[in-house]
């Protein structure tokens, strides 16, 4: 009697005989095999050709390639086969991102190896395993003599929903009034410094840049969410020769101010910035952004006076003058014109 075995894992082919491989090669018809005919045993599916003489004592279809310790198996019979189960600890039908532990059953020499609908998961070879996408998972259960594999558990992966934040004003006045926010799927919520209902509302936010957020939750419990940023300002009228002034709260016991001039404002060829008593200001920063929050400037507050050199700057209009704390936090925003 003589026992042959075929198996195909989409990468090689091999030939196995009385539990022995005989040969392989590359499977050179990718990792599907499609027949348009019917499969037939003992002979080929074609007319013309003689059946086999002979008998056929067993066929074995498997719907995936089997070890070579489970060919083994197979054709030497096995006399103390492991028990191989698995079962996880969590819900196996989760939100894209998620995972569920996959645990299988312990015995004396067992080794492991997991597949995903049929095929071996490269390195998966521990009692536990980590299951994060969609599919069919087993286990194959060796002892040192035998194989066995495990029952299957079939895990669900939802998609997170698309969710999108309907764009912002990327400059807001601190004066400015309330600003509906409005975002895809409906029926989500919005959150962030200033935010109210489905409202932002400049003058609580305060000054300097902040993220707001819109969350949504599916019917199947998945939630996504997304970002917008918007920058608030201090906005101040403009004229001719106009005086930028900034009185900074330094400490509130004892009451510790410092005033920062700016002119003039609007300004054509040069800026100049008076820091008043800098030595209060140790670890403060002045950054100048253009209106598409570019940085144009920058600089230490270490000296009371800056002359700044503002005709290379490449467009009239609108800039923004930041104080940065010792935090890296803009604690004032003041608006400046370039013209």
């Amino acid at each position: 009697m003589v026992n042959i075995l075929y198996t195909n894992d989409g990468i090689v082919a091999r030939f196995y005989q009385n539990g022995q491989l005989i040969n392989q090669e590359s499977n050179p018809s990718g990792s599907e095999i499609v027949m348009a005919n019917d499969i037939a045993f003992g002979r080929m599916n074609h007319p013309g050709y003689d059946a086999f003489n002979g008998n056929l004592d067993d066929i074995g279809i498997w719907n995936r390639a089997l070890t070579t310790q489970e060919i083994s198996d197979l054709y030497n019979g096995c006399t103390n086969p492991p028990i191989a189960s698995i079962a996880s600890s969590g819900n196996t039908t989760f939100c894209d991102g998620g995972s569920v532990i996959l645990d299988a059953n312990t015995g004396t020499n067992f080794t492991y190896q997991w597949y995903r609908n049929g095929t071996l998961i490269p390195n998966a070879t521990n009692i536990s395993y980590s299951a994060n996408q969609e599919g069919t998972y087993t286990v194959s259960i060796n002892n040192g003599e035998c194989s066995a594999v495990s029952n299957a558990i079939v895990v669900t992966v939802n998609p997170l929903p698309t969710v999108n934040f309907n764009a912002l004003t990327p400059l807001v006045s601190k004066n400015a009034n309330a600003i509906n926010l409005s975002g895809t799927p409906n029926g989500g919520s919005f959150s962030g410094v200033g935010v109210s209902g489905n409202q932002f509302i400049p003058f609580n936010a305060g000054l300097g840049s902040k993220t707001l957020t819109y969350s949504y939750t599916d019917g199947n419990g998945c939630t996504n969410t997304a970002y917008q940023s918007v920058i608030v300002y201090d906005t101040i009228a403009c004229s001719v020769s106009d005086t930028l002034i900034m009185d900074v709260l330094l400490s509130v016991n004892p009451l510790t101010y410092n005033t920062i001039k700016v002119y003039p404002n609007p300004g054509n060829t040069t800026l100049f910035i008076n820091t008043g008593n800098f030595t209060t200001m140790s670890n403060y920063s002045i950054r100048i952004d253009n209106s598409l929050g570019q940085q144009v400037y920058t600089t230490p507050i270490n000296q009371q006076e800056y002359t700044i050199d503002i005709s290379s700057w490449s467009n009239y209009g609108t800039y923004f003058l930041h104080l940065i704390d010792s935090t890296g936090n803009s604690v004032e925003i003041k608006k400046i014109i370039l013209q």
